[in-house]
């Protein structure tokens, strides 16, 4: 067992060095509007299925579906909470802070996941988008376990902020120390909807090298797929926030997207990255939880952020970048 700790330790500090350096101020970005959602709390995962925009929220005892022309937006109750309550108590919420859409065995899902902080954030939200059926609550306790154990963390450092499906495997991005977690999406499906015998999907690991502003260093938040140069990567958000920990929140100085390049073995590597600002160039000081493409207009990606800046609301970002 000592061997085997010792092998994954060099792996992880290998595919580390090899990661690229952080580049600020390359990826071009441009911001066309803001929008306040002042009864949709807590933005912290987004996934586009069509033309819905599935909002969901790390504090509320629901999700949403968004119209992305008309910004209206129907709320869907989860079972198991008061469906009168418009928040869910810190000590109580199951911490949903990222999405992501797939195809699995004929059926498409839409799984969110807990952030895996507290053993309450072990859980993911399966939603099958083609049933009338309420979501299934599944327990991620021991995938949980073997991230922290794989990531070297300690108790209550596992804080899973961003999930993205590229090519055929599934990323789970860590915040804090900035590790991709990734897994055969197959496998993860099978683990999650059809448990076998305590099954849990091999997984890679690989720390990424984000940038720092001031004093304070940027940390996953979001990701979705993207295609970059005419191949699948991710990309991502990263918000700067002034926290000791994956549990309070902390002041927020504003946030970065960034690409990953995706090759044949899995491996991601740091392509672009610019902090996120408004049309005078100005800092956008918002804590950016997940971004989703809409489309590409010439050589321009459209997009839509979903911020939350702690304050009982949330906030629709709509931008554009361009790919070279």
């Amino acid at each position: 067992m000592r061997k085997l700790i010792l092998l994954g330790t060099c792996l992880l500090a290998l595919i580390a060095a090899n990661c690229q350096q952080p580049m600020e101020e390359q990826l071009e970005l441009k911001i066309s509007t803001v929008t306040r959602l002042d009864s949709l709390p807590s933005g912290s995962g987004l996934a586009l299925v069509r033309d819905s925009l599935y909002i969901i929220s790390d504090n509320a005892p629901a999700y949403y579906k968004l119209h992305p022309a008309t910004k209206g937006y129907t709320r869907v109750p989860i079972s198991g909470y008061p469906a009168e309550e418009y928040t869910i108590a810190k000590k109580d919420k199951h911490d949903l802070e990222s999405a992501v859409c797939g195809h699995w065995n004929g059926r498409d899902y839409l799984f969110a996941f807990g952030s895996g902080s507290t053993s309450r954030r072990e859980m993911l939200l399966a939603i099958d988008l083609g049933d009338t059926h309420p979501p299934q609550k599944i327990p991620l306790l021991h995938l949980y376990m073997q991230i922290s154990s794989r990531c070297r963390l300690k108790e209550k450092e596992l804080n899973i902020e961003g999930a993205a499906l590229c090519h055929d495997r599934l990323f789970l991005f860590v915040r804090g120390k900035n590790i991709a977690v990734s897994m055969a999406w197959a496998d993860f499906c099978r683990f999650a909807l059809q448990p076998v015998g305590g099954f849990i999907p091999e997984m890679s690991i690989q720390q990424v090298n984000l940038p720092t502003y001031g004093i304070t260093g940027a940390g996953f938040s979001g990701a979705t797929e993207i295609t970059y140069r005419g191949k699948p990567a991710i990309l991502f958000s990263a918000s700067l926030e002034d926290t000791p920990n994956a549990i309070d929140d902390g002041a927020v100085h504003g946030s970065y997207l960034g690409i990953l390049s995706y090759n044949t073995n899995g491996v991601l590597g740091l392509e672009q990255i610019s902090m996120v600002r408004d049309s005078a160039g100005v800092v956008l000081k918002q804590k950016i939880e997940s971004v989703a493409v809409t489309g590409t207009t010439g050589n321009r990606v459209n997009l839509l952020m979903i911020a939350d800046n702690d304050d009982g609301a949330s906030v629709l970002i709509e931008g554009s970048i361009r790919i070279p």
